[in-house]
This record gives C-alpha cells, sequence and structure tokens, in this order.
C-alpha cells in the first residue's frame, strides 16, 4: 500500500509540473491607489492573453485598515471613461476581510477594472462617479496576475497642438472684434 500512495503523490507531481512548464509566465502587476469618500473611481486598463487573472486590493494596514473598497471587472468594449457599455465580468468586494478579491478565467482581449468604496454600484462603475455615501477613505496595493497594466490611450501630441492653435485663432477673433 506504501508504494502505491508514494507511486500516487509522485504521478500527481509530474503532472503539475508538466502543466506549470506548458502555462505561459504571468507577470504579477504590483500599483497602488487611493480611495477617497463619495466621488472617487481608481480605474485600470488591463490586458490578458487568455486564462486566469486573479485581482487582490489590499488597504495599507498602518494608516488604513479600515478602507473597505470593492470593484468591478468590465470588458472594455472601446466606450470612453464616463459612460462605459462593456458587460460585466466579475463584482468583489469584502473577500478577504473588507478587501475585495476575485479570480476570473478570461478570454484575450482588454478589460476595465474599476475600484472604489464598498458603496460602489455597477452604474456608478459606468459613469465614473462614486455618489455613494461611504466615508472609508485611503490607499490601497493592487496586486493583479495573469494580465498586463495597459493604461488608457492618451491624446497625440499633434491633436493637443491643434487644439491649442484652435483656441489661439478664436482669442484673436476675439481680440480683433473688440479692437473694431
Amino acid at each position: 500500500l506504501g508504494n502505491y500512495v508514494m507511486k500516487k503523490y509522485l504521478l500527481a507531481a509530474a503532472l503539475s509540473a508538466t502543466m506549470l512548464s506548458a502555462a505561459p509566465a504571468s507577470a504579477i502587476v504590483i500599483t497602488t491607489g487611493e480611495v477617497n469618500p463619495t466621488w472617487d473611481v481608481d480605474y485600470y486598463r488591463v490586458a490578458s492573453t487568455g486564462g486566469f487573472a486573479s485581482f487582490t486590493v489590499l488597504a495599507d494596514p498602518l494608516f488604513n485598515p479600515l478602507l473597505d473598497a470593492s470593484m468591478w471587472l468590465l470588458r472594455d468594449d472601446g466606450s470612453s471613461l464616463g459612460g462605459l457599455t462593456g458587460s460585466v465580468i466579475g463584482f468583489a468586494d469584502d473577500t478577504i476581510g473588507l478587501n475585495p478579491a476575485m479570480v476570473k478565467l478570461l478570454s484575450a482581449g482588454t478589460y476595465i477594472l474599476g475600484i472604489s468604496d464598498y458603496e460602489f454600484t455597477e452604474a456608478e462603475m459606468r459613469d465614473g462617479f462614486n455618489g455613494g455615501e461611504s466615508y472609508t477613505t485611503g490607499t490601497y496595493t493592487l496586486t493583479m496576475t495573469g494580465v498586463e497594466n495597459i493604461g488608457f490611450p492618451v491624446p497625440e501630441p499633434a491633436t493637443l497642438g491643434l487644439f491649442g492653435i484652435g483656441l489661439m485663432g478664436l482669442g484673436l477673433a476675439s481680440r480683433r472684434r473688440k479692437a473694431a
């Protein structure tokens, strides 16, 4: 019986090692953020090549151990912040004490993770304004595995330059009207 059990453990260990070596390496992304009461939503845009991803928010234990955060994960459909329309992938609140955590099987694509206080609703995630009445505030550490934090697109310098030239043109036009 002892050899049978030993062979079973060795087979399980070999199978686990084979599965781990076949799985793609998963980066761990760690960043920090802050939850402010009644208005703040922190957004993270992440990319997945497909597979399991985990998201964990831990409050800073020294300065705000009672921070009560929650998070929503939406599929990124290209809609802009303040009007998100992507489908809901998950929600987490009070998974580890007052800290939210979730593990999801994601298909390849981009996703938007929103973090705020414990009264954070889906509508507030989509609108970008947390109108809840929570008074928990403080800093947190976000740990993500299986995804890459890709951020949000930033306007090109040429676009900003054209916008600036347009503003200067409006200023000159109004100045000429006043002079005339």
